[in-house]
C-alpha cells in the first residue's frame, strides 16, 4: 500500500519536495500515502473539518505561511481555487463551495457513518447506457466509488445495502445551475462594487480579476451538473441477495474479493501509531508541531475516506476502522485548538511555543521541509511576508 520513494527533486515554489522514508519521523512522512503539501491541499485541509467551512484570506495565508508556501504563492491559489469554483470569496473570507462541500460531505461520512441494519441484501448497480463518452464513463466510475460500491464486474458494481446511496440525478433541470451562479454572481459583484468604491485602484482590480472568475464559474457549474443528469440514466439499479445454494461466493469472501480490506487494516494500524506518536506534541502546546502534524491528519483523513463501510459481519477479526475514528477525532480537536490559539496569538504579534521561522527552518519541517516560494526564506513578521508576497505569485 505504500507507494514507491522518490528522490528529492525539483519543485514548485510552495510544495514540498519528499525525502525517503527511512529514519524519519511519523510525523514528517505522514504516514502510508504521503502526498507533496501545496498551497491548495493546505487551505482545503483547513477548511474541510470546519462545521462552517470559511476563514479571512489572511488567516488562510498564514497558515501556508506554517509550510513555507509564500503569501503570494498562497493568494494565487486562492484566486485559482474560487476559479475553479472550489472556493467562494464573500467579504474578505474564503468558503468551500461546489465539489469541495461534495468533499466535505464524503469526508463527514467517513469520520462519522450512519450506517443501517443489514439484511443480506445487495445493491447492484448495471451500467445500461450503449454510447457513452470517456468524460461521462470516467464521472460515472467517479460517482460510484465516492458512493463506496465496487466493481464486480465490467459495468456491473455492487455494495452491500446497508448505507443510503444517491441514484437519482441531481434535483432540478440543468438550467438550474447556471441560474443559481447567476444569482450569487450578481450578489457578488455588488459587494465587490461596495469594496471598490472604499479601497480604491487596487480593490478595483481585484474585483475585475473576480468577474472573471465568477463568469468561468458559472460555466463550469452548468457543465457540471450537465454531466450528472447524463451520467444518472447510465444506471439500471437492483436489490440482490447471493444466491450461495446455486454457487454464490459466501458473502464474506465475496467482500474480501471486492475490497482490499486486509491492506486497509494495515494500514489503518500504521496511521493509527503515527496518531498515537505525534498527539502528545499537538496537547502539549508545540506550535512547531502544526506543519509536519498536518501530514499526518490529513493522511488519516483519506484513510477513512476510503473506508468501504461494510456491515461488521463482513470484516475481519479486529477491524480497526472505529479505532481509527476515535484516534482520529482526538487528534483533529488538539491540532484545531492549538492552530486556532497559533492564529489568534499570530493576528495578535505574539509567537505560542517559539514558532521560528529563521533560514532553513520554515516554520517546521514538513516532508522534508517546505522551500518559500522561489528559494526565499521566510522572516518572522508580516512586513517581510508582505514583501515577500509582493514579487512571488506564481
Amino acid at each position: 500500500m505504500t507507494p514507491p520513494t522518490r528522490s528529492p527533486g525539483p519543485s514548485r515554489p510552495g510544495t514540498a519536495v519528499a525525502r525517503p522514508e527511512a529514519g524519519r519521523r511519523p510525523e514528517e512522512r505522514g504516514g502510508a500515502g504521503a502526498r507533496p503539501v501545496t498551497a491548495r491541499s493546505v487551505i482545503a485541509s483547513i477548511l474541510l473539518p470546519l462545521d462552517r467551512p470559511e476563514l479571512p484570506a489572511r488567516s488562510l495565508v498564514r497558515c501556508c505561511d506554517l509550510f513555507g508556501i509564500a503569501e503570494g504563492t498562497a493568494r494565487v491559489a486562492l484566486s485559482r481555487m474560487a476559479a475553479r469554483h472550489e472556493l467562494e470569496h464573500v467579504d474578505g473570507a474564503y468558503r468551500l463551495t461546489g465539489p469541495m462541500l461534495e468533499r466535505q460531505a464524503r469526508q463527514r461520512e467517513g469520520r462519522d457513518p450512519q450506517l443501517r441494519p443489514w439484511d443480506g441484501s445487495w445493491l447492484v448497480a448495471v451500467v445500461v447506457a450503449e454510447r457513452r463518452g470517456a468524460g461521462d464513463r470516467a464521472a460515472l466510475r467517479r460517482n460510484l466509488r465516492h458512493q463506496r460500491l465496487a466493481e464486480l464486474r465490467e459495468g456491473v458494481w455492487v455494495r452491500p445495502d446497508n448505507v443510503d446511496v444517491a441514484q437519482a440525478a441531481p434535483s432540478g433541470p440543468p438550467g438550474m445551475a447556471a441560474e443559481v451562479s447567476a444569482q450569487r454572481r450578481a450578489a457578488e459583484v455588488s459587494a465587490q462594487r461596495r469594496a471598490a468604491e472604499v479601497s480604491a485602484q487596487r480593490r478595483a482590480a481585484e474585483v475585475s480579476a473576480q468577474w472573471r472568475a465568477a463568469e468561468v464559474s458559472a460555466q463550469w457549474r452548468a457543465a457540471e451538473v450537465s454531466a450528472q443528469w447524463r451520467v444518472a440514466g447510465h444506471c439500471t439499479w437492483f436489490r440482490a441477495v447471493p444466491a450461495e445454494d446455486l454457487g454464490a461466493p459466501d458473502p464474506g469472501r465475496l467482500a474480501q474479493r471486492l475490497w482490499d480490506l486486509d491492506g486497509w487494516a494495515a494500514r489503518a494500524r500504521s496511521l493509527i501509531g503515527d496518531l498515537d506518536g505525534t498527539l502528545p506534541r499537538l496537547e502539549a502546546g508545540e506550535a512547531t508541531s502544526l506543519a509536519p502534524c498536518f501530514a499526518v491528519a490529513a493522511a488519516a483523513m483519506r484513510h477513512l475516506t476510503d473506508d468501504p463501510l461494510l456491515p461488521a459481519s463482513l470484516l475481519p477479526d479486529r477491524w480497526p476502522g472505529e479505532e481509527l475514528r476515535e484516534r482520529y477525532a482526538t487528534y483533529e480537536h488538539a491540532y484545531r485548538r492549538l492552530l486556532t490559539a497559533w492564529i489568534r496569538s499570530d493576528v495578535a504579534g505574539g509567537d505560542p511555543g517559539g514558532v521560528r521561522r529563521g533560514r532553513g527552518q520554515a516554520g517546521g519541517a514538513v516532508a522534508g521541509g517546505a522551500r518559500r516560494g522561489h528559494g526565499e526564506p521566510g522572516g518572522a513578521d508580516a512586513g517581510r511576508d508582505r514583501r515577500r508576497g509582493a514579487g512571488e505569485g506564481s
